[in-house]
């Protein structure tokens, strides 16, 4: 019987920056001959290390340290399929057709989302950002999912009171989803 056995796993030196074991050490606890325990671990890799094949050493030890071992083990790092928004030219819409917001008018701003990516954007959320702008204001839109390789469609309700400024306004229209992807 092997008492106090713990298993370890340690990341390449040469890439230890970019990627993190979490619990490296993982107790087992007593293991007599011919038994077998699995033992998992947590590591997250930066995205700059995907498509390559990372060795990492394994050791495995016991209380009294008459039986121990150390290994390698070479593990395949893939890439996550990830979300790629982008957005179409926002289209204006007043209320009175004119294409110009006036004071007391509403109108909407239709964005169009893509996801060139290879997963689902989840909960995109449209946010138009401007400077403080008295008597301007923008609703946001429900968030949406847009499916890889499909385009969703966002409306942004607009409208202004009597007290509105004139003059040209300049916007800025971002979607992120959940994943802070934008």
């Amino acid at each position: 019987v092997a008492e106090g056995v713990r298993v370890s796993l340690a990341p390449p030196v040469e890439h230890i920056q970019w990627v993190t074991v979490h619990e490296a050490e993982q107790p087992v606890g007593a293991m007599t001959a011919g038994t077998a325990e699995e033992v998992s671990f947590t590591v997250n890799v930066d995205a700059s290390l995907a498509d390559m094949q990372l060795p990492f050493a394994v050791g495995v030890t016991e209380t009294h340290g008459k039986y121990g071992f150390e290994g390698t083990v070479t593990v395949p790092i893939g890439r996550l399929p990830t979300p790629q928004i982008a957005m179409a030219a926002p289209v204006f819409t007043d209320s009175n057709g004119n294409d110009i917001l006036e004071a007391e008018e509403s109108g909407w701003l239709d964005v169009s989302i893509e996801n060139g990516g290879d997963a689902l954007a989840s909960r995109v959320q449209v946010e138009v950002v401007t400077a403080p702008t008295t008597g301007l204001t923008f609703e946001r839109p429900a968030a949406i999912d847009v499916a890889a390789g499909q385009s969703a469609a966002a409306r942004v309700h607009v409208a202004t009171s009597w007290e509105v400024a004139g003059g040209p306004i300049s916007l800025h229209i971002q979607a992120t989803d959940v994943t802070g992807q934008h």
